[in-house]
């Protein structure tokens, strides 16, 4: 169920002011906390290379991914914007920083 979820995620369409990196982490954290895995957040820095102006520096941005179970869980990117700028599992994350679980009171 949480692979189906994942992909799903995975697949809606990348939008920085709608459905960016923290948008989608967020998703599969809450999913991933109600099906009772560990799950945590994880803002970072990101280093991306483009892929269509390769000769520029890389572009470093705040990010965020799911932590679930111990795996990285990245989807930031859906597959139209992969082609474009950068791979999910190419971007290289640096200084990560794990938010711990909020629960209501």
């Amino acid at each position: 169920m949480m692979e189906q979820f994942i992909e799903s995620v995975y697949h809606e369409p990348f939008a920085l002011a709608k459905n960016n990196c923290f948008h989608k982490s967020i998703k599969l954290v809450r999913k991933a906390r109600e099906l009772g895995k560990n799950a945590n957040l994880v803002i970072c820095w990101s280093i991306e290379y483009g892929k269509i102006l390769r000769g520029l520096p890389p572009v470093v941005l705040p990010h965020a991914y799911a932590e679930i179970d111990g795996e990285k869980v990245d989807v930031a990117y859906d597959p139209d914007t992969e082609r474009i700028l950068c791979s999910n599992n190419e971007r290289i994350t640096a200084l990560p920083i794990k938010l711990p679980a909020v629960r209501n009171a």
